[in-house]
């Protein structure tokens, strides 16, 4: 191995002391310090060089160390050509790049190309000179109260929680100017964690530096980029707040924030390695130990300068900071949703409504703690409070269509309230209607009908239909709407009697209560007109228990189940309708009719009862002649009742319908399901051929 040369001034300073001074070789060589073959080596070539003292004028210290030693004889070309041929840099780019690209690999590459290559240790020593030349540092001057460099460590801390252990992270931010630093564990590091990092970072200083310089950390740089990074939208916020400018790192360029790079170093070993013995139930905890260590460290001196890092940071970087906004920021994540058909929009499985001419358009949604914010185009159109209720709705009724804010009014305190606009009685109608009911909204759309027929008719007659209607016992939508059709609220109440339960028809051929009087016993008593017709001549039609009806005539009783078809004319010419009244045996009726010398036994003789005996018709099986006596003897088990109020046409009287009779009398009810009718059209034609009275 070739000798190193000696420097440029040791050289100078030979020629200097032996051709200046008129020194020997020897006291040159213990006075410059070096071997007497040394001096005499150096002394020989400047004599060939023609070099003397003084130099000449101009003369640099590398031309005459060139001149002394000259270059290497040979080898020189063939070392140029060699380490020419060595491409460091691109190796050095794909070491920093490449995970698994190694040193040996490159080397292994490059022997294969060339056949005189350098060994491999001797290919690591020029790699290591060339990465010394090139690999340099620049030293970075921080100005007072600019820079807040913000990162996580890379260890973690396990905080045995009741919940269940997790590894909580630590989050480390140093002052660029005095390195006064502030470190806390958070459990994650997700976008509420580093945003509430960074606020009590800003608490625990008490001022605002100029500029933010973060990691490329997903949380708060949604996309790295060289020269245009995008920032998540909280932490454009927060910066907004607090005024600050965000200015990340570049990617895999941890010496742009090469200070909290140190102090992470710092947190990591002389605070998580102090505690790691210790165990932590709560980030709390956790959190009281860094901070104790923290105050320790930032107390401590330098080890070149006097101060500490907390006198450094109140000399330097708190005059130069700002002072804190008066509101602390609050936290806020932004999502973006879409304002569905109902209103509403959809966020954490809870719905919030929006204005209505928003529907199918795209909305911001800015969510805090306790607040929920809709924005569109920037503008904030709904506020409402934050719920975490599953499937619930948080709706303002601003938001809704007219239609649909009036239908969310009705409750049944409203509608009693319209109701009382129109009078008492319309409110008495509408609580009937509402009160007792497990589900009112059944009765809402009554009640709206009925208050909709009072400004339809006015109050004066809504008023009387809605007294008529309770009179009767009848109150819903459909019984008033029939009074004000048939303007039945116009009649007047005075001498009616106690509601029946069943309201009045409004027709010619009703005559009326008050036309005929009863009076007679239990079983049915006497029945006459008002004209005063004798009522021997009458038949009564008694009902029985199902629809059906017994009739009674003198010298032998109807059977059941008879459908006598028409009426049943005595010879006198009082007809009673029997007309589809089920329980009568229409054969046997039949048989002693004909018996009788009546053509389809349509007509009783005048002796079918002694004069005054009414007939009774309390279940007995009644048989003209045609059925056995037995048989006609024969009573049914089933009490029958007869029913007040229907009575026959006195001889004299002015026809009317057979009809009429029937339905005059209120309380007669209708025939039970299935009953036969009768063709009473028929039969009073054969009674008009006969001269009895017809329909008139």
């Amino acid at each position: 191995m070739a000798r190193a040369r000696l420097a440029m001034d040791d050289i100078q300073e030979m020629l200097r002391l032996h051709y200046g001074c008129n020194l020997s070789q020897r006291k040159v060589a213990r006075s410059c310090g070096v071997s007497l073959g040394a001096v005499n080596k150096v002394l020989r070539r400047a004599a060939q060089a023609g070099l003397g003292w003084p130099l000449p004028e101009g003369m640099t210290g590398k031309e005459v160390q060139d001149l002394v030693y000259g270059p290497a004889p040979g080898a020189a070309p063939a070392v140029r050509i060699r380490r020419r041929a060595l491409e460091f840099e691109a190796m050095h780019r794909d070491l920093q790049r490449r995970r698994h690209f190694t040193v040996r690999l490159a080397w292994e590459e490059y022997s294969a190309q060339h056949e005189d290559a350098y060994s491999y240790s001797q290919f690591c020593k020029l790699y290591r000179e060339w990465q010394a030349r090139h690999d340099v540092t620049m030293a970075q001057h921080h100005k007072a109260g600019e820079k807040l460099f913000v990162d996580y460590a890379g260890s973690t801390v396990t905080v045995h929680a009741a919940e269940g252990p997790f590894e909580a992270q630590i989050f480390v931010a140093t002052l660029g100017a005095s390195s006064y630093f502030y470190a806390e564990a958070t459990r994650g590091q997700d976008l509420a964690s580093w945003i509430g990092s960074h606020v009590r970072t800003l608490d625990h200083l008490g001022c605002v530096p100029e500029m933010l310089v973060p990691d490329n950390l997903r949380s708060g740089v949604t996309r790295p980029h060289l020269y245009e990074p995008k920032l998540n939208r909280s932490c454009k916020e927060m910066a907004r707040h607090y005024g600050l400018a965000v200015v990340p790192a570049r990617v895999r360029k941890p010496r742009d924030k090469a200070k909290v790079e140190v102090t992470v170093k710092i947190v990591s070993q002389k605070i998580l390695e102090r505690l790691r013995n210790e165990r932590f139930t709560s980030l709390a905890e956790l959190n009281e130990a860094i901070r104790r260590e923290c105050k320790r460290i930032s107390g401590m001196p330098f080890q070149r300068l006097p101060q500490s890092r907390r006198e450094l940071f109140e000399q330097l970087d708190r005059p130069a900071m700002r002072a804190l906004p008066a509101q602390r920021y609050e936290f806020a994540v932004w999502k973006r949703a879409r304002v569905n058909v109902d209103y509403h929009v959809a966020v954490d499985g809870h719905f919030y409504s929006a204005p209505v001419a928003l529907v199918r358009q795209q909305v911001d949604v800015r969510l805090t703690e306790h607040t929920l914010e809709v924005l569109h185009k920037g503008e904030r159109v709904a506020v409402h409070a934050r719920s975490f209720v599953k499937g619930g709705y948080s709706t303002c009724p601003d938001h809704r269509p007219k239609s649909h804010r009036e239908q969310a009014e009705w409750t049944p305190e409203r509608m009693q309230d319209w109701a009382a606009k129109t009078g008492p009685f319309t409110a008495r109608v509408v609580a009937s209607l509402l009160a007792g009911q497990p589900h009112p909204q059944e009765h809402y759309r009554g009640c709206l009908g009925i208050v909709r027929l009072a400004g339809r008719v006015g109050a004066e007659r809504m008023e009387a239909a809605a007294r008529r209607a309770l009179h009767y016992g009848r109150v819903s939508y459909r019984s008033i709407e029939r009074i004000l059709r048939e303007k039945a609220d116009r009649l007047p109440l005075e001498g009616m009697g106690a509601p029946t339960g069943r309201e009045p028809l409004g027709h010619g051929n009703v005559r009326g209560g008050s036309y005929y009087r009863t009076s007679g016993s239990r079983g049915g008593g006497e029945v006459t007109n008002a004209s005063g017709a004798d009522p021997a001549a009458a038949v009564q039609h008694a009902p029985a228990r199902h629809g059906g009806g017994l009739l009674q005539a003198a010298g032998g009783p109807l059977g059941r189940r008879a459908a006598v078809r028409g009426p049943l004319r005595p010879a006198g010419g009082v007809a009673v309708d029997l007309e589809g009244e089920p329980g009568l045996d229409a054969a046997p009726a039949v048989g002693q009719a004909q018996a009788a010398g009546m053509p389809g036994g349509h007509q009783l003789p005048p002796s079918a009862g002694p004069a005054g005996h009414p007939l009774q018709g309390h279940g007995a099986r009644v048989g003209l002649g045609a059925a056995p006596a037995e048989r006609a003897a024969r009573r049914t088990d089933r009490g029958r009742e007869n029913v007040p109020g229907v009575c026959a046409a006195a001889p004299g009287l002015p026809g009317r319908p057979p009809g009429a009779v029937r339905e005059s009398a209120a309380a007669v009810p209708r025939p039970a399901h299935g009953a036969r009718r009768g063709h009473a059209d028929e039969d009073a034609g054969q009674a008009g051929a006969r001269g009895g009275p017809g329909r008139g």
